[in-house]
């Protein structure tokens, strides 16, 4: 027989049962505040989330999953609105042979408990989702995902350009070296591992400075700092490297900063211009022999113009007829013209261009020699802006001047002791050489026209003016005479020094 529980012990259960159904109702309160907080949560993800149950046959076998619970975020990142979603089943919206590969993974999830992250492309969204699965409890499990089709349309891009560029860098003339900033390259191409002689194994464990002659380094090296300091720094210069096996070779180097998977990075391009300065060291030595050669010639001129001029001067020593030495004298003055044109070019450097004004120098005191009596004495002044001028102009522009200052010499100062002549070679307006001498003594008689006259020599400068200088003549009277001669010059052919 059962003992009645007595009031105390019926008062005591009572008070048990309170307590028990406060707490009870605390744990009610607490679990629907944190259904609240799950529900605020899920609502308010930035990430798309889905509540699934999966859908078993009666043998308990996973055979479909129905989407339950959808927030908004899911439209976000599928386009799909949540009533779209929700009630339905993955064989609704995605093919068969989808569903059962996704059942498969989701089964494992909730089977295991571990969750599981994959990408996954859905063609009925045309996007790729980056998925999360968590198992819930029972057969419900919960998925979180983000659209991350841009980001793998970048990567695609980004993956084609790469192999665009190393498609183009592996099939350049050129080496390339691309460089982190630690100075460590991180790419080479097979041109770059040919000029050195390193492989690109090796080459990605060194620098461009590595490569560098030592008498170079400094050089390189500065330029590295400026490159990569982001100063302006001028694209190309020249320098050597040293290869694998001590060869010292001359490249061309150029340098430019960009993006290489996502960090700043130095691109050098190297260019092996062996062959370039191979083929400038042959002009060079071709240039130097035509030199040589052009020098013999104008030498070997020189020389039989003096032979010439050395002919007539003995003929002078043996004629007594005086007309006939003033003839020979005139023949050897232009001759010898010509012979001081040659000798300048033959000591010069340049072989394209005379400078008149040291030759106007030369000539008139040649002139002075045969041409004025020792008992007269004659003051000469010079006045020129230096002016180089080809040889096909020099040679005639020299014989207008013989003429000039020859006639001054013979005829101006007959019958006195002393005169003066000026002779002027000026450059104007950068095209035009205006030549002028003038002298203080008797003067052209009225009668004679310079302009007209059949004087052999003033016929002479007249044509070679006119004909070769395509220049004019101005002539003025008075207190001796002025002479001005002007034409242009080719601008290819004149320099000023």
């Amino acid at each position: 027989m059962n003992k009645k529980p007595t009031y105390e012990e019926l008062e005591q259960r009572i008070k048990e049962l309170e307590v028990e159904s406060a707490r009870l109702k605390q744990a009610e309160e607490a679990i629907l505040g944190s259904k609240k907080s799950l529900r605020c949560l899920f609502d308010s993800s930035a990430f798309g989330m889905i509540v699934c149950h999966l859908i078993r046959d009666k043998a308990g076998k996973s055979v479909d999953f129905e989407h339950l619970e959808v927030n908004q975020a899911t439209q976000r990142q599928t386009g799909f609105k949540p009533e779209q979603l929700i009630g339905k089943r993955a064989s609704e919206i995605v093919s068969a042979e989808l569903t059962a590969r996704l059942v498969q993974i989701y089964s494992k999830v909730v089977e295991t408990g571990k969750p599981h992250r994959y990408e996954e492309y859905f063609s009925v969204y045309d996007r790729t989702l980056q998925i999360g699965a968590s198992h819930i409890e029972g057969d419900l499990f919960v998925l979180t995902f983000v659209d991350i089709s841009e980001r793998k349309q970048a990567e695609v891009a980004l993956r084609e350009s790469e192999e665009n560029f190393r498609a183009l860098a592996e099939n350049a003339n050129d080496g390339i070296l691309i460089a982190v900033e630690d100075g460590k390259s991180s790419y080479a191409n097979r041109r770059t591992s040919e000029i050195t002689g390193y492989s690109v194994s090796e080459l990605l464990k060194m620098t461009i400075r590595d490569l560098a002659h030592p008498d170079e380094f400094e050089k390189i090296n500065k330029r590295y700092k400026t490159i990569i300091a982001g100063k302006p720094f001028q694209g190309q210069y020249e320098t050597m490297l040293i290869t694998k096996d001590g060869k010292e070779v001359p490249i061309e180097l150029s340098s430019a900063m960009f993006i290489w998977h996502g960090q700043p990075a130095d691109m050098v391009v190297i260019r092996d211009i062996s062959e370039r300065k191979q083929g400038e060291e042959k002009v060079k030595a071709s240039l130097k022999e035509k030199e040589m050669f052009l020098r013999e010639i104008h030498h070997r001129v020189k020389n039989n113009l003096q032979i010439i001029s050395s002919l007539l001067d003995l003929r002078i020593i043996r004629e007594d007829n005086q007309h006939v030495i003033d003839v020979f004298q005139d023949t050897r003055s232009k001759i010898q013209t010509m012979a001081l044109i040659h000798s300048q070019l033959y000591e010069s450097e340049r072989f394209d261009r005379i400078n008149m004004g040291n030759y106007v120098q030369n000539l008139v005191n040649y002139l002075s020699s045969i041409f004025v009596d020792s008992d007269v004495e004659i003051t000469h002044v010079i006045e020129y802006t230096d002016v180089c001028l080809s040889i096909n102009q020099a040679i005639p522009c020299a014989l207008v001047l013989n003429e000039l200052i020859s006639n001054a010499f013979k005829h101006a100062f007959k019958g006195r002791k002393k005169g003066r002549v000026e002779i002027s070679l000026m450059m104007k307006d950068h095209n035009k050489i205006v030549l002028t001498v003038k002298d203080n003594g008797i003067g052209i008689p009225e009668e004679i026209d310079i302009l007209k006259t059949d004087s052999l020599g003033l016929k002479l400068m007249r044509n070679t003016v006119q004909d070769q200088l395509m220049g004019k003549i101005h002539f003025e009277s008075g207190a001796g005479n002025a002479i001005m001669v002007e034409f242009k010059i080719v601008e290819e052919e004149v320099t000023l020094v």
